[in-house]
């Protein structure tokens, strides 16, 4: 016969999560929900403006719109964009401009162009204007925040951005010249 032991119990089997994955896995959920908070809000066309810091306006020259005839129709200030990170932030996060004020983008070469608005809160005129400086296309109160492309419909070297209303204002059509000086 088979001597009986004594019961002796065990220590219970150790759980196989500890304290530090519980807590690890806590951090780690937390970090995926700010990190969704974060991206929605940058997808969004919500206005994030408060969290990047807004360009202010640097006069690199002065722009003149005439009549083919040459006659003067109105200078404006401008800040020129004629690289490709000028150009990709253009007036991207501005909430002010005077009318007296406009961005000139100028390109290597002459070509169909298209721009659009995306994080661009200021209403817009653009003008697409050719190597000779003839204007081609003109979109007039562009919407603020659209993605939508607008195209120059013609070869463009140059474009130049107003104020929305500034071409109605001062009568600027397609056909007339634009003109630059750098500073």
């Amino acid at each position: 016969m088979r001597e009986k032991k004594p019961y002796i119990q065990r220590p219970a089997a150790k759980k196989s999560t500890s304290k530090k994955t519980i807590i690890f896995a806590a951090i780690l959920i937390l970090l995926m929900i700010i990190y969704s908070v974060l991206s929605f809000y940058e997808g969004s066309n919500e206005d994030t403006s408060s969290l990047k810091t807004e360009p202010v306006f640097k006069k690199q020259g002065e722009l003149v719109f005439k009549k083919a005839d040459g006659t003067e129709i109105r200078k404006i200030d401008i800040e020129i964009a004629d690289d490709d990170i000028k150009r990709a932030q253009g007036l991207m996060y501005r909430t002010t401009m005077t009318e007296s004020q406009g961005m000139l983008f100028i390109f290597d070469k002459e070509e169909e162009q298209g721009f659009w608005m995306s994080n661009t809160r200021l209403s817009l005129d653009i003008m697409y204007a050719n190597k000779s400086g003839e204007i081609v296309k003109i979109y007039r109160n562009a919407t603020p925040y659209s993605e939508e492309t607008l195209p120059s419909e013609f070869p463009a070297m140059f474009v130049v951005e107003t104020l929305a209303g500034f071409c109605q204002k001062y009568g600027i059509a397609e056909g007339d010249i634009i003109e630059y000086t750098r500073d």
